[in-house]
């Protein structure tokens, strides 16, 4: 069974265009190779400065994204990814909406964030040097909140978009051989394969997918807001 995102790629037209938002480590480049789809064409939005290396044809932009609004143009992209960002922003419902302005019109937005579920487990005990998260609070650049799958489909509708799914990501073969994966992490000292095994019991992230309407055009309007920023124009 594919999951969420490689059914988003799967529904991406042949050559489209896909923004990765929080890009650095070009994930979501071999995700979509993975998923079967080489032919996709990649642009990434972060912080930091370009790297030395980027991959092929991929266009990288700047952007403080807790306060700048993205730089692209209104409509541009068939399918928008935010894997992991929402949690580190003060202004999420805002964040949403920039990420609702860039998709095309029936394109799709793909958001991944931590779930209340993170917050039921301790810190991870090992491997520190790695970075790995068990708890929520393992990482301290999390300014946000867990977001439910309730949360979620609600920000969809906020934003003015068509909540396609909203769940939490578990993997059946995590949860059938969970004592075993965790054995055999800590013997081979395996903190990556822990942490998976870990996340796909329990589901420890939830994910959001929402269909920009064919009718919606640029910004949306969002129908709820708690945003203090100051106004900004949209990227021309």
């Amino acid at each position: 069974m594919k999951t969420p995102i490689e059914r988003c790629y799967a529904q991406v037209p042949h050559g489209g265009q896909v923004l990765d938002v929080g890009c650095i480590g070009f994930r979501q480049v071999a995700n979509a190779r993975a998923a079967g789809r080489p032919d996709l064409l990649h642009a990434g939005v972060d912080r930091l400065p370009p790297p030395d290396v980027l991959p092929e044809r991929f266009d990288y932009r700047v952007a403080d994204l807790d306060s700048d609004a993205l730089p692209f143009a209104d409509d541009t992209f068939d399918l928008v990814i935010a894997s992991h960002v929402i949690e580190h922003l003060r202004w999420p419902m805002e964040a949403a909406a920039e990420w609702v302005r860039v998709c095309k019109p029936g394109g799709r937005i793909y958001i991944e964030a931590p779930s209340e579920r993170s917050l039921l487990l301790p810190g991870m005990s090992w491997a520190h040097d790695e970075f790995r998260s068990l708890s929520y609070f393992d990482d301290p650049t999390h300014v946000g909140r867990p977001w439910t799958p309730q949360a979620f489909y609600r920000l969809a509708t906020y934003v003015g978009c068509v909540p396609e799914e909203a769940r939490h990501l578990t993997s059946w073969r995590a949860r059938l051989l969970l004592p075993a994966y965790l054995i055999a992490a800590r013997i081979r000292g395996r903190a990556d394969i822990f942490e998976w095994a870990v996340w796909g019991a329990v589901g420890w992230a939830s994910c959001l997918v929402m269909r920009k309407p064919e009718s919606l055009h640029g910004q949306p309007q969002p129908t709820y807001t708690t945003s203090r920023r100051k106004d900004r124009e949209p990227h021309a």
